[in-house]
């Protein structure tokens, strides 16, 4: 249900000129209801350095360039002390080239506590 008001807003505010580059937008559109959960869980780990350093081969400072934050911003989220928006989880797992899934997860562990 989410999705479909969301390709209908996709629709709505994209300009009538643009053709939309439909991978990107599934892509997005495929991760926001995962997102959407994450951010009502304070018990989440990511595997952002994973992808980062051994699949990718990129600096922190090259990741920060890429999605638009500082250096420190990354460094903030691999440490599990900063959960980033919506728009910075999708950004990051555009540039990783693997889904939201892949980057984020809840801790089950902790939950159980």
């Amino acid at each position: 249900m989410h999705l479909t008001v969301l390709k209908s807003s996709v629709a709505l505010y994209a300009p009538k000129t643009a053709v939309p580059n439909l991978k990107k937008v599934n892509f997005a559109l495929h991760n926001v209801n995962f997102v959407l959960h994450l951010v009502m869980h304070q018990n989440v780990k990511n595997h952002i350095r994973r992808h980062r350093r051994y699949v990718h081969e990129m600096t922190q400072q090259e990741l920060a360039d890429r999605v638009g934050v500082s250096r420190q911003t990354i460094v903030s989220i691999e440490k599990g002390r900063y959960s980033p928006s919506v728009g910075l989880a999708l950004k990051l797992a555009e540039v990783l080239g693997v889904t939201v899934e892949a980057l984020f997860e809840l801790d089950r562990e902790e939950e159980h506590d």
